[in-house]
């Protein structure tokens, strides 16, 4: 395994998304070892949640090597998504895309439910585009199921993350898919007049509501929103693109 990482740092692997499971009683110091070597190579984010194993797969552990198994696959759609909307012009050399993290960004969840299956996942873009009535817009990328099942009920609830989040939180909600498994279960959730849950803990506020247009913008699907009920939760402050990058 050495011998393979080596050599994909050689070859300049990089804009990648890995993961490790670490085998055997020499588990943990193989694992520092393999994540020092894909830390050395370029834009390569290495997956906080590393698996164990000793001996042989536990039940537990079979949780774990799905939520690594859709955590990567989440990012291979994204970025799917992507290749097929704009990626030749933002290559182009005109567009410094680093400028776009100038762009002020808040983190929000966003809470989806279909039938009897609540969803949710990490959404940046949340604005406000008219007072009175109160109205939002919000973009979702394709690949979400939440996008999914926000397009089909045309309801919608946005949760305001604050800065008391854990990182938990963010893997849960931005890394893990919800094609498999409850996301919202065990959460401390309360509902919305229009169903949809929203998160009690590590939030400053929640705004919902009913969406009246969506708009297919190629990898992502603008949606704009009646607002119909908004509650501030704590005094605490609402995160930024730059606090979560920090």
């Amino acid at each position: 395994m050495e011998t393979v990482l080596r050599d994909l740092r050689e070859h300049n692997l990089q804009n990648r998304v890995a993961a490790i499971v670490e085998n055997g009683t020499w588990a943990p110091t193989a694992g520092k070892l393999m994540r020092g070597i894909l830390c050395e190579m370029k834009n390569i984010t290495v997956l906080d949640c590393a698996v164990t194993i000793m001996s042989s797969v536990k039940e537990e552990q079979l949780k774990a090597l799905n939520l690594l198994a859709n955590a990567l696959a989440d990012d291979i759609l994204l970025k799917s998504a992507a290749d097929l909307g704009s990626a030749e012009s933002l290559e182009d050399s005109k567009i410094d895309k680093s400028a776009f993290f100038k762009i002020g960004y808040g983190l929000y969840v966003l809470s989806a439910k279909q039938r009897e299956k609540d969803n949710a996942c990490i959404i940046n873009t949340v604005i406000q585009i008219t007072d009175s009535p109160k109205r939002l817009a919000f973009a979702v990328n394709k690949a979400n199921l939440t996008r999914d099942m926000t397009l089909e009920t045309m309801k919608f609830c946005v949760s305001a993350l604050s800065e008391s989040a854990p990182f938990e939180l963010y893997k849960r909600y931005g890394f893990q898919s919800g094609r498999n498994v409850d996301k919202l279960a065990g959460e401390n959730i309360g509902r919305c007049e229009n169903g949809l849950a929203y998160l009690k803990n590590d939030v400053c506020a929640y705004i919902a509501g009913n969406i009246t247009s969506a708009v297919d913008y190629g990898t992502h699907t603008l949606f704009v929103a009646d607002v119909t009920e908004a509650k501030t939760l704590s005094g605490a402050r609402a995160v930024t693109y730059q606090y979560y990058f920090d």
